[in-house]
């Protein structure tokens, strides 16, 4: 959502931010603290939820049917959130299932309904969320957001905070998505859910250089990502940790890179990738630079990835890519692996090498870690 998007809900809702009658048992505008229970709720326009408010929901069921009045750009399609929170308000869901009456789109499998915060905070807990557009928020509010014991299913961009928005996203199930979670200059916690999407896992990002005004230091730990086209995929989560997760039948288990364009971000502070468990992947890891200018003295990047254990890969367990610019080298420290045989990895013939490039595997584990 952009800052001309924010803006713009905010007029459209600026003459309508009065208290709303007590009989109105389902408002389209929140103001105060108000609750919805038990029951059928049918929406055909947006939700806001007005700065200091609150809005509960509980033990309820929530379509969310405002016709789509989406821009289209190419094929980017900007929707304002059909359920809003504004900043410093809250949306608290327990038990609860939101879900549209809406068809497909053309360039989008689900409504395109959204719920969504700018700087307010999502409180969801033991509920369902069915063909959403996106689940999440940009900015920092005073609270950070939860997402916890629920399931996301059916829909596009599961769950997203970006621009130092932070949430908790725990003990969920993703499946049938476009993509799983997206976190973006943002200090989230990503912790025992189970995904199984059709893009990316779980994706980390730190899209600002030189000076940034939010960090990217998310915990990732103890998920289990499968039948992705990446498990775990960064192009430069500084400082973020990744532990004890599994990545299994993906198309490649992790992709750990920095990518900064013009330059490289000083200083340097690489991912932390270990304790997990890589099974069955078509490729393994890999380490990659892609800065296309500006880096004009020789630089070394070490991409490490140990103490993680790398069974069953059909090709490139362990790969380092040529950056593209020339001064860059981009090295994979994978030593201290267990490649699933005390003989190190194998290559399953001369297309799929056990390594390639600075991929520096030796020493390996013997055994199993732990």
């Amino acid at each position: 959502m952009t800052r001309a998007t924010f803006l713009a809900a905010l007029a459209a809702t600026a003459s309508v931010l009065a208290p709303v009658a007590p009989a109105q048992a389902a408002p389209t505008v929140v103001v105060g603290s108000q609750t919805i229970s038990g029951g059928e709720h049918t929406f055909t326009e947006r939700i806001v939820v007005t700065p200091g408010s609150t809005l509960t929901i509980e033990d309820a069921t929530i379509y969310l049917d405002q016709p789509r009045s989406c821009p289209i750009g190419g094929t980017v399609v900007v929707c304002n959130p059909h359920l809003f929170v504004m900043a410093g308000g809250t949306l608290v869901a327990r038990n609860t299932t939101f879900d549209t009456h809406l068809p497909a789109g053309p360039l989008d499998p689900a409504s395109g309904y959204m719920i969504y915060t700018y700087s307010g905070r999502l409180d969801i807990e033991d509920s369902t969320i069915i063909r959403a557009n996106s689940v999440g928020g940009e900015l920092r509010g005073p609270v950070p957001s939860r997402i916890v014991n629920s399931t996301i299913r059916d829909g596009v961009q599961a769950v997203s905070f970006i621009r130092g928005a932070e949430a908790t996203i725990e003990g969920n199930t993703i499946v049938n998505t476009r993509f799983g979670i997206d976190i973006r200059d943002s200090d989230s916690v990503i912790k025992d859910n189970y995904i199984h999407v059709l893009g990316y896992g779980i994706d980390v990002q730190s899209t600002l250089v030189g000076e940034k005004i939010w960090s990217t230091r998310a915990l990732v730990e103890g998920n289990i990502v499968e039948n992705s086209i990446a498990g775990f995929y960064t192009l430069n989560g500084y400082g973020s940790v990744v532990r004890n997760n599994v990545f299994r039948g993906n198309g490649w288990a992790a992709v750990l890179g920095v990518n900064t364009g013009d330059r490289i971000v000083a200083p340097y502070e690489p991912i932390v990738f270990e304790g997990n468990t890589l099974e069955n992947n078509s490729n393994g890891v890999r380490a990659y630079a892609s800065v296309s200018g500006g880096q004009s003295e020789p630089t070394e990047l070490v991409v490490p990835a140990r103490g993680n254990s790398i069974v069953g890969t059909a090709c490139r367990s362990a790969q380092a890519s040529v950056p593209v610019n020339p001064n860059v080298t981009v090295v994979l420290d994978a030593r201290l692996n267990w490649w699933g045989s005390a003989a190190g990895p194998q290559s399953n013939g001369p297309e799929c090498p056990a390594t390639s490039g600075f991929a520096h595997v030796q020493p390996w584990l013997e055994a199993p870690p732990g």
